[in-house]
Order: structure tokens, then sequence, then C-alpha cells
């Protein structure tokens, strides 16, 4: 039986069940973003010298123990040039799926790491393999996925696989299954006893909100920087964009000239910005607007106590993420930036000028 692996193949499993998701088979434009686990997978060294010596794509005949290295070690490799990238996702993919197959015909142990890596990787291969007139197996796998999230304390990769689904469905074009796959693993995470867990839980409800944001109300209310309560009800009669953005954010910093100058040539016809920053460190952001005045109202994005910041709240997790509110207070785009905000305020409030 296969006990416990050592730090390293449990660092190895996450990123290659991740690898296998999201790098490795996953359309190059995704819908939604996991920042979190972008980040996991920069700070993790997983592709040390041996992922780099040429790999084998026979799947063992053993025991699970050597089924479970085999499989961190394909997941692990990182090809040298897009040739064999190519040729690798093609091995790679079959290699992973008979591997996944064999470990669950060989693993008594359900609770075991090699059990539920094995399991992961094939709700993630038939996630793959979905089309869009599979609406049935969606709901299968549904079902699945909360049948796996429940067995166990949710781990991190859980959560990679998790929002891996909802990318998947959405990509297909099932908004509603989308938000569904994404409320009920929702409901497995908040019950969790981790904070990890239960913040990440809150972030899929706060997706699934953001997703049906469109033709809907939008509740943001806070503290603006100056110490003055905030209500996005007040401004109900006015075009107004809400714009995540962070300090660190090259391409929100890019984009604040075209902002500014948006501002000021619609402003007096009503048009409105209100930025939420996601910093962690108010002081940053402080420096910041000294060095960087903006002529709209700023909101620092922060939990505090039982309430979750506005881009939990929305499941925001990339900067910039900019939504487009109606004078009737309805959201009228999520993804307001560039040319097509511009023609958007142009079919709202008329020509610059």
């Amino acid at each position: 039986m296969f006990g416990r692996p050592p730090q390293s193949l449990i660092k190895s499993i996450l990123l290659g069940v991740l690898f296998f998701q999201a790098i490795l088979f996953l359309p190059e434009t995704l819908i939604l973003e996991n920042a979190d686990v972008l980040r996991q997978a920069k700070a993790v060294d997983l592709f040390n010298s041996d992922a780099q010596k040429p790999i084998s794509y026979e799947v063992p005949e053993t025991n699970v123990g050597e089924l479970t290295k085999f499989m961190t070690r394909v997941m692990g490799y990182q090809p040298s040039s897009r040739e064999e990238m190519s040729t690798h996702r093609t091995k790679a993919f079959r290699a992973l799926s008979i591997a996944a197959d064999r470990i669950l015909e060989l693993e008594s142990n359900k609770t075991s790491y090699a059990y539920h890596l094995a399991i992961e990787t094939q709700l993630s291969k038939r996630l793959i393999e979905l089309n869009g007139d599979a609406r049935s197996d969606i709901e299968h796998i549904i079902r699945d996925l909360q049948a796996h999230l429940t067995s166990r304390e949710p781990k991190q990769a859980d959560r990679s696989l998790a929002m891996f689904a909802a990318n998947r469905v959405l990509a297909l074009g099932s908004l509603d299954l989308a938000t569904k796959s994404l409320n009920t693993s929702a409901a497995v995470f908040t019950k969790s006893k981790n904070r990890n867990n239960v913040h990440f839980g809150h972030l899929l409800t706060g997706t699934a909100r953001r997703l049906n944001l469109f033709g809907n109300s939008m509740e943001l209310v806070g503290t603006t920087l100056d110490g003055q309560e905030f209500d996005l009800t007040s401004y109900h009669g006015k075009v107004v964009l809400v714009n995540f953005w962070a300090t660190w954010c090259g391409p929100c910093i890019h984009e604040l000239p075209e902002l500014k100058h948006l501002y000021h040539t619609y402003h007096e016809r009503g048009f409105d910005i209100v930025g939420i920053c996601i910093d962690r460190r108010r002081s940053t952001l402080d420096r910041f607007i000294k060095a960087h005045p903006m002529p709209w109202k700023n909101l620092h994005n922060r939990d505090t106590g039982d309430t979750f910041s506005s881009s939990v709240e929305y499941g925001v997790t990339a900067a910039p993420t900019m939504f487009l509110v109606g004078r009737d207070g309805k959201v009228v785009s999520l993804n307001a930036r560039g040319q097509y905000l511009r023609q958007l305020l142009f079919n709202i409030l008329g020509p610059p000028g």
C-alpha cells in the first residue's frame, strides 16, 4: 500500500493536477482566472533537474506507488520546445489517463493520496472531453465532483479542480450549469474547518454572483480612502465604471491615463468611476494615490471580521476587472476595458467632445 508521500511529492501532485487541468489541455483563453493557483505554481520549484531528464510514457504495470511516481514525473516534465510540447501533450494525456485508471483498479484505500490523485485526473479527463451538447454528462460530473470534494477535507488540488470544472463548463456556453458547479462546490468549501477553504468557498459563490451580474443590480458598499461611507446606489442615474485594480498591476497602471481621459470627457454627461484597490497594504495604496491623484473615489478592498471584501463577493481574482453600470443601476458589461469601454460610452452617452 502506498503511504504518505514526502512533501516534495505532495507538491508535485498538486502542481501535476494543475498542469493536467489548466496547462496541458485547457484552451488558452479562460473565462475565469485562478490567481491563487498561479501564484502557488510559481512558488513551487517543481521543474528541477530530474524533471528535465527525458521521460518514458510507458505506464508501469507494477503497483500503486510506482504508478503515482510515474504520474508525477510525467506531470512535472517541462518540454524544451514547442514541438516537444505538442508531442508531450498527446502522449501525456493518454499515459496519465491509463495510469489513473490502473490506480483506481489497484488501490483499495480510498483515503490515500494516490487514490485522490487518480480521481482528480479522471474527473479532469472527463471535463476535457466534454462537448457543448453534453448537458447530462456535465450534470453527472458536477455530482461526482461534489462526492469527491466531500470525501475528505478539501486540499489545494481540490480548489484547482473546482475552479477548473466551472471554467470548462462555462467555456462550453452553459452559464446555468457553471453557476451550479460553482455553488455546489462552494457549499462544500464553506463548511470546511480550514480558513483558506472557507475563503475559497466564498470566492466561488462570488464568482457565480459575478457571472450572473449582467442585467442585474450590483451592490457595493464600503468606506472611501478619505473615510466617507460609500454606497453605489447613490450613483443611481449615472453611468459608473467599477474598476478593481492594484498598484502592482502593470495593465492597471497602463490604462490609468485612458481612464482619466474618459472621466474628463464624459463626467459632465453623467459618467463616473469607482476604484476598488485590491492591494493588501493600505500604506502602499496611499503612497500611490499621492503620487498619481485620481479625480474619482477609491476604496481599499479588504476583509473585515465576518464581512468579505468586494473582490471576494464578486469572485474577482484578476486585475484589472471592470464592470460598467448603467443609469438604472443595472450592469451592462462585465469586461468594460479599452476600445470596448469607449464604444459602450459612445453608445450610452454619445460622441466625445
